[in-house]
C-alpha cells in the first residue's frame, strides 16, 4: 500500500473516531440539558408559585401588616395642642392640623403633574407597575447602582402610612402586597385624593392644602399649572428642591415636571412655554409658630417610641408648657434683631427647676428643632472649667499662663492672637481665652472632661477624643436645646434635668398615656455649680457678655464659631435663678460678617428676654462654700494661691470663694495663734455674690 493510501485511510479512521466521540457526547449532553431544563422548569414554577403566595394580599401571612383604612384618612386637627394654661394653641401651620381636600377640589393639571413625574401609568396598573420595575432593574444594572426605584403612587401611599422607610426586601414585599389590596378596595380617584393629602413637602408641611397655603397663600383649587408642577417636583427631595432654600433647583425640577407632562400629552406646547416663563411668587411669611410644635412633636415621638407619620394617625391631646405671651415676645425680639439676611435667629427659654420648655421661636421657616451645630466657646464651662473645679484642679482664682502653647501637634490660638500672660481662671473664662481652656482640659484628661460634660446632656462620637473639644470642636455638634438644658443645671445646684415641652399626653378616649415625671440627676456638686455661677456672673459683668451687666442676677457665656472669612454661629447662653435663655444666630448656607458674634447681637437678644421675664430671685449659696482671704502679692508674683496671713494689710488681700472640700491650707506668712473665722467676719447676705465682689476688689 502506498504511503498516500496509508495516510488517507488513517485520516478516515480519525474522522470516524471523532464523529463517534461527538455523537456519544451529544447523546450525553442532551440528557444533561434535559435534566437542567427540567430542574430550571421546576425552579421557575416554584418561584412563580412562591411569588404569587408572597405577593398575593388575599393570602395572609402571620405577623405581616395588612391594609388599615383608618391610616389612610387624615382629619383636620388630628392632634390637639394645649398651652401652659390649658388653652388650645391655634393659628399655626403644621402637619398636625392639615386639612383634607376632596379630589373634586383639586385641579386636573395638578393631578396630571404628580402622575406625570411620579407614576405615568397610574391609571393603567393595579398597584404595581411591572413594566417600570423591569426598566428600573435594567437601568440599575447598566449604572451598577440601585438608585432608580419603581414605586407607584399606590406604593408610596402605603409606605408613608403603613410601613417604615427602611430598605429591606421584606418591607418592599409588604408594600406591594398592601398596595395591591389598596387598588382592589378603592378607586383611582380615591387613592389620588389620599395620596395628595398625605404628601410631605418639607419644612414641616404635609398635604396639598398646607403646601398651597404655605408656599403660595392659595387654596389648592387656585393653583396654576406652573405652581402645580413645582409642588410635584418638591416631593422627590424636599430639602434639595425646596423653593425656600434652593429656588434654582426647584425651578429646574418644575421644568422637568412640565416637560414630562408635555411628553405624556397632558399639556400643549403653548401651555408648556407659558408655564416655563411664569415667575413663581413664593409666600415668604416666616412660619414662626411651627418651631415650638416641631419641638413638641419631636418630644412626643421620642416619649411614645413612634414615628411622626404614626403619631399623625392618632387623635391625641398634648398638654405643653407653651407660654403664648413669651413666644410672641421672642418673635418680636428676633424681628428687631440685627440679623443678616441669609442667617437665622433662634431663642429658647426653659424653666430651670423642671426643664420645661416655655418658648421656642425662630426666624426661619425651616425645622431647626434638631439642628446640630458646633457649640464654640459655650462648651468651655461644661468640659473644661466645671470638671477642673469638680476634681479640685483649680480654684476660681487659680492663675493660668495665657501664652502661646503647643499640645503635641495641636497648636490652638486666642482670638486675633492676643495673649495675656498670667490670668485667673475666672478672668480666662469671662474673656473666653482659648489657651487656658485647653490647659484645663489637658489637666483633667479628655475622658474625664467628656464624662462630666455627658452628665450635662452632651453626647460625643468615637472620634471626639482630642483637646479640640475644649473649643467646641465636636464631630456632630449639639442642638440649642442641649446647651440650654446644660446651663440650667448650674442654676439648680448642679442638678441636671433633660428639658421637655410635654406635660401630658391623652388619647382619644381621655386616658392619660403619659405624664411628665422626669427626674434630676447629679451633673456636678452644688459647690461646683455655685463657683461656676460666680465665674459666669463675671462674664456677664466684665467679660464677653458684658452687655448683660445691668441685670443683677444673670450669669452668661458667649460663643462664636468662624474664622477670618466670617462667622457661622453666634451664641449667648444666659441664666438667672429661674430661667435659662439660649440665643443663637447662624447661617447654614454662607458665612456671616465677623461683626456678628456672641458678644453683640445674641447678647442683645438675651437681655431683652430677661427684661421681659423680670426674674427677682437670687442664687443660693451652699453652706459648704466659704469665703477666704488670699494673698494678692503671692498670687500676682509667685502665681500661687495662699491664704493671707493675719499680718497682711487688707489692701493686699482679696476675698475669694472656695469649696470646703478643696480649700487652700497654707498661709503666706507664719501663723502663731488661731486665725479668725472668716464667715463670722463677713456677716452679710451671701445670696448676692455681686456685693462680695464689689466690696473686696
Amino acid at each position: 500500500m502506498s504511503s498516500a493510501c496509508y495516510y488517507t485511510r488513517f485520516l478516515q479512521n480519525c474522522i470516524a473516531f471523532l464523529y463517534l466521540c461527538y455523537t456519544n457526547i451529544m447523546k450525553k449532553s442532551r440528557k444533561i440539558l434535559l435534566k437542567i431544563s427540567i430542574a430550571m422548569g421546576i425552579l421557575l414554577f416554584s418561584f412563580a408559585v412562591f411569588s404569587f403566595v408572597l405577593l398575593e394580599p388575599g393570602i395572609k401571612i402571620g405577623g405581616w401588616e395588612t391594609l388599615d383604612t383608618a391610616k389612610l384618612v387624615k382629619s383636620e386637627n388630628t392632634l390637639c395642642f394645649l398651652d401652659n394654661d390649658g388653652k388650645e394653641i391655634e393659628n399655626t401651620v403644621s402637619d398636625a392640623n392639615r386639612v383634607t381636600v376632596p379630589f373634586s377640589s383639586i385641579p386636573t393639571h395638578t393631578v396630571d403633574a404628580f402622575v406625570s413625574i411620579e407614576d405615568k401609568r397610574f391609571y393603567k396598573h393595579r398597584g404595581v407597575d411591572y413594566i417600570r420595575i423591569m426598566g428600573a432593574f435594567l437601568n440599575n444594572v447598566k449604572s451598577k447602582s440601585f438608585k432608580e426605584g419603581a414605586s407607584t403612587i399606590s406604593q408610596q401611599l402605603i409606605k408613608n402610612t403603613h410601613l417604615s422607610s427602611d430598605k429591606k426586601i421584606s418591607r418592599k414585599v409588604k408594600e406591594i402586597r398592601i398596595a395591591k389590596e389598596l387598588e382592589r378596595r378603592f378607586s383611582k380617584s380615591e387613592i389620588m385624593e389620599m395620596y395628595l393629602n398625605m404628601l410631605y413637602f418639607g419644612d414641616n408641611i404635609y398635604g396639598i392644602n398646607s403646601a398651597a397655603k404655605v408656599f403660595f397663600d392659595k387654596m389648592p383649587s387656585q393653583l396654576t399649572l406652573s405652581e402645580s408642577a413645582l409642588l410635584a417636583g418638591v416631593i422627590n427631595n424636599p430639602a434639595k428642591y425646596s423653593p425656600y432654600h434652593n429656588p434654582e433647583n426647584a425651578k429646574k425640577r418644575r421644568n422637568l415636571v412640565l416637560t414630562r407632562m408635555f411628553e405624556n400629552k397632558k399639556i400643549t406646547k403653548s401651555q408648556l412655554d407659558a408655564a416655563f416663563t411664569e415667575e413663581i411668587q413664593i409666600n415668604r411669611k416666616p412660619l414662626y409658630s411651627n418651631q415650638y410644635l416641631n419641638s413638641v412633636m419631636k418630644d412626643v415621638c421620642k416619649i411614645l417610641g413612634i414615628s411622626k407619620s404614626r403619631l399623625l394617625s392618632k387623635k391625641f391631646t398634648v398638654s405643653t408648657y407653651y407660654e403664648n405671651s413669651l413666644e410672641e415676645k421672642l418673635k418680636n425680639i428676633i424681628d428687631e434683631a440685627d440679623i443678616p439676611a441669609d442667617a437665622n435667629g433662634h431663642i429658647i427659654v426653659i424653666k430651670n427647676n423642671d426643664g420645661s420648655l416655655l418658648a421656642d421661636a425662630s426666624l426661619t421657616d425651616v425645622n431647626i428643632a434638631d439642628l446640630r451645630r458646633q457649640p464654640g466657646s459655650t462648651i468651655k464651662p461644661l468640659i473644661c472649667y466645671a470638671p477642673a473645679l469638680e476634681c479640685g484642679n483649680i480654684y476660681c482664682c487659680s492663675p493660668i499662663d495665657d501664652s502661646p502653647t503647643s499640645f503635641g501637634e495641636y497648636s490652638p490660638s486666642n482670638y486675633k492672637d492676643r495673649y495675656n500672660g498670667w490670668v485667673s481662671a475666672k478672668y480666662a473664662l469671662a474673656h473666653s481665652l482659648n489657651i487656658p481652656a485647653v490647659k484645663l482640659l489637658q489637666s483633667c484628661g479628655v475622658d474625664y472632661g467628656k464624662s462630666v460634660c455627658e452628665k450635662f446632656g452632651f453626647d460625643f462620637t468615637e472620634y471626639d477624643n482630642n483637646l479640640a473639644l475644649s473649643l467646641g470642636g465636636m464631630t456632630e455638634g449639639v442642638t440649642l436645646r442641649q446647651i440650654a438644658d446644660a446651663y440650667g443645671a448650674f442654676a439648680c445646684e448642679g442638678q441636671y434635668v433633660k428639658g421637655s415641652s410635654i406635660k401630658s399626653i391623652t388619647d382619644e378616649n381621655g386616658n392619660i398615656i403619659y405624664c411628665d415625671k422626669r427626674r434630676k440627676s447629679d451633673a456636678v456638686s452644688a459647690d461646683t455649680a455655685f463657683l461656676m455661677n460666680t465665674m459666669l456672673r463675671e462674664c456677664a459683668e466684665t467679660g464677653t457678655a458684658k452687655k448683660l451687666k445691668s441685670l443683677p442676677n444673670v450669669c452668661a457665656k458667649t460663643g462664636t464659631v468662624g474664622d477670618s472669612d466670617g462667622n457661622t454661629d453666634a451664641y449667648c447662653i444666659a441664666y438667672s435663678p429661674t430661667y435659662t435663655v439660649a440665643a443663637w444666630v447662624g447661617s447654614v448656607t454662607k458665612k456671616m460678617p465677623n461683626s456678628i458674634s456672641g458678644g453683640n447681637v445674641t447678647c442683645d437678644m438675651a437681655k431683652k428676654v430677661f427684661m421681659f421675664l423680670n426674674d427677682k430671685e437670687n442664687f443660693s449659696k451652699p453652706s459648704t462654700v466659704l469665703c477666704r482671704y488670699i494673698d494678692k502679692a503671692v498670687l500676682e508674683y509667685e502665681h500661687d494661691v495662699l491664704l493671707a496671713g493675719k499680718d497682711i494689710d487688707i489692701k493686699d488681700k482679696s476675698c475669694e470663694w472656695f469649696s470646703e472640700k478643696y480649700m487652700p491650707q497654707e498661709f503666706s506668712t507664719p501663723q502663731y495663734d488661731d486665725y479668725f473665722d472668716y464667715d463670722e467676719l463677713l456677716n452679710f447676705d451671701f445670696d448676692n455674690f455681686e456685693i462680695i465682689d464689689g466690696l473686696f476688689d
